[in-house]
């Protein structure tokens, strides 16, 4: 669009608010129009909406028809000014209207244009327009002047990029005696206006109930969608009244950049988001999932093909049904389902099961080809190498929890090392130590080999073997509650049964209830 300085006629007496004597005359009325209104008219349309088809201005074509029909409606061309095609109006649609005009009116259908003259792919365009009403100034004896807007409609070849003054309504495959071809109208380069803006507020329509026992009805903003420049953008509530704010795409999702949704976010086929995606709620997407930064979902995830993160994946749970691959880690606070693999470049951490076909953890040095894998519904998780025998690292139902980078200390051409304890507790708690020495990043579980009631095992029994203290710090806790865990916090709620970390002093911890006795041992693998 072009840029024009704004002026007016001053109709009040400078330094007053009193209106100047005697009538404006003709070049002060055109100063106005012009200057003001119509420069005024370009910057608002062109600056804030941008040219294309507003509303309207369809385009009817039926195969071996000599004409297309275009109905009435509104276009904005790259000058920013309005062209209405307007029932009661007219059109023109001479080739050289310069030349020879010819003008048709307008009627509740629109206008029919004929394509005589032409043949093969061409552009149905629109252009500003207009013509001074001459019969009308002869008819009144040259006292009336009158200039309407006659939007002036064409074909011209489909060839190059379209004149900056057309406004592209379709494009047609003609015949070369002037008749659409089977299937001979497209969109081409037809487009709607681009808005401009920094926020864009979306408003919806309801009513609401304000003290006084009225019923208002009022158009209120629901959400605000915003930009980066690196081509992303957020959704947001408007003024923060709606805590968790949706989005839904009943196709296809794609973003340049980053995406950021407070709600849950539904998409009806695929998404594709080239930053980080951020979703305060959860998210189903139909189709596949393909983000190029890492992926957060407050709620459940649900993708209904693969799902390929470049950096880490992190959600409620994670449900797909192809496979699930991410760059880095991938944790859940539930379970982890997939319908082929799931392979992270760091660590698989999930509250609940894992996926129905393998699950591997990349190991960034290439050495070891370490992979892991749920055993078919136990929910136990073993590590394999290449060479070497199967290791089971956690035996409690549906969970995963494998460091990848750091396993490789597991492979056979690296050193590694494992100390054990054999535990052991009757009607009370009983501690023991694993000392590697020095502080070293280390793998530990806890596991039981059996255990004895010496009479009817009931509620009052009950037997515990956790890792308690890792030099000296309490671990995390695993469950509480009950008539013997405590409540949560205390010591005597059941702790970590693995743990992953450094430290140089591993106290396990076994606890009987009642006459009972139980056996386990405590494992440490360690570099």
């Amino acid at each position: 669009m072009v840029i024009r300085p704004i002026s007016r006629t001053e109709h009040l007496v400078p330094g007053s608010s009193a209106p100047r004597p005697g009538p404006a005359s003709h070049a002060e009325d055109q100063t106005d129009l012009l200057s003001h209104l119509r420069s005024l008219e370009r910057a608002h349309a062109g600056a804030l909406h941008g040219a294309g088809v507003a509303t309207g201005l369809t385009v009817h074509a039926a195969g071996g028809a000599a004409s297309v029909r275009v109905g009435p409606g509104v276009a904005v061309d790259r000058a920013g000014r309005h062209i209405v095609l307007a029932p009661g109006g007219r059109a023109e649609l001479a080739a050289e209207p310069e030349e020879e005009s010819r003008l048709v009116p307008v009627t509740e259908l629109g206008v029919e244009v004929p394509l005589a003259g032409h043949g093969g792919q061409c552009r149905l365009a629109l252009r500003w327009r207009e013509t001074f009403d001459k019969a009308l100034w002869d008819a009144e004896g040259q006292r009336v002047f009158i200039t309407h807007q006659t939007p002036w409609l064409f074909l011209t070849p489909a060839t190059g990029t379209p004149a900056d003054d057309d406004v592209v309504l379709a494009t047609l495959s003609l015949t070369d005696d002037g008749q659409v071809a089977a299937e001979g109208v497209a969109p081409g380069d037809r487009s709607g206006p681009t808005v401009g803006a920094t926020e864009l507020e979306l408003r919806a329509t309801g009513t609401s109930s304000p003290a006084g026992g009225e019923t208002v009805v009022s158009e209120r903003a629901g959400a605000v969608l915003r930009t980066d420049l690196a081509g992303g953008f957020t959704v947001r509530s408007a003024g923060g009244t709606t805590p968790g704010l949706a989005l839904t795409a009943g196709g296809d999702l794609t973003v340049g950049g980053a995406a950021a949704v407070t709600g849950a976010l539904e998409v009806g086929d695929r998404a594709a988001v080239d930053g980080q995606l951020t979703v305060g709620g959860a998210a189903a997407v139909t189709g596949a999932l393909a983000v190029g930064d890492r992926a957060t979902v407050d709620g459940q995830l649900t993708v209904g093909r693969a799902a390929t993160v470049t950096g880490s994946l992190q959600a409620r749970s994670v449900a797909a049904g192809a496979a699930v691959t991410a760059g880095g880690s991938v944790t859940a606070g539930g379970s982890v389902t997939a319908g082929g693999s799931v392979t992270a470049g760091g660590s698989v951490i999930a509250g609940g099961s894992q996926s129905a076909g393998r699950v591997h953890v990349q190991d960034p040095t290439g050495r070891t080809g370490l992979s892991v894998f749920s055993d078919g519904g136990s929910g136990s998780v073993w590590v394999r190498n290449a060479g070497a025998d199967a290791v089971v690292l956690e035996g409690a139902a549906g969970r995963v929890w494998v460091n990848g980078p750091d396993w490789r200390q597991l492979g056979g051409n690296a050193a590694r090392y494992m100390q054990s304890v054999w535990l052991s507790a009757d009607a009370g708690t009983s501690l023991a130590d694993v000392d590697l020495g020095a502080p070293r990043q280390f793998t530990a579980f806890v596991a039981s080999c059996g255990n004895d009631p010496r009479n009817a095992f009931d509620r009052s029994h009950a037997i515990a073997l956790d890792i308690f203290r890792v030099d000296g710090a309490r671990t995390a806790t695993s469950f509480f509650g009950g008539d013997h865990w405590g409540a949560n916090g205390q010591d005597s709620n059941v702790l970590a049964r693995t743990f992953w970390g450094q430290g140089r002093v591993i106290t396990f911890r076994a606890r009987s209830f009642a006459a009972a006795s139980v056996l386990g041992i405590g494992v440490v693998f360690y570099e």
